[in-house]
């Protein structure tokens, strides 16, 4: 059975919760908003390449291959979806490579909000 991506945005949810948990609310929002990234870039990988025939490039390369080819899209929904993944992968990247990160519960919000965007548009498609 093949993995269900739309389960990193209900995580996300979870973690930007403010629950008790052991590890700390930094570490749960930085994975929070890596893990929406992750939810929405492989959902709209898998449009393109098993919905629109997209061989997509392996590994890093697939990152901006995917944004770019929805971006450059005539479609306003595709386009969105474009421009909505490039901003997640610019700030999953701060996340996931800086140490130190300002506004980090604002941006996982942001970011949570941008891959239930990226979920929707991807099902009117």
């Amino acid at each position: 059975m093949s993995f269900d991506w739309t389960d990193y945005v209900d995580l996300s949810v979870e973690l930007v919760g403010s629950g008790r948990m052991r590890s700390s609310r930094e570490a749960r929002l930085r994975c929070a908003l890596s893990r929406a990234y992750y939810a929405a870039f492989c959902l709209a990988r898998n449009q393109l390449r098993d919905h629109d025939g997209h061989s997509i490039p392996a590994y890093g390369q697939a990152h901006q291959y995917v944004a770019s080819a929805f971006a450059a899209s005539a479609d306003p929904r595709r386009a969105s979806i474009g421009v909505l993944l490039a901003r997640m992968r610019r700030e999953r990247n701060r996340a996931d490579y800086q140490d130190n990160v300002l506004n980090l519960a604002a941006l996982a919000t942001t970011q949570l909000q941008y891959a239930q965007r990226i979920v929707a548009l991807l099902k009117t498609l």
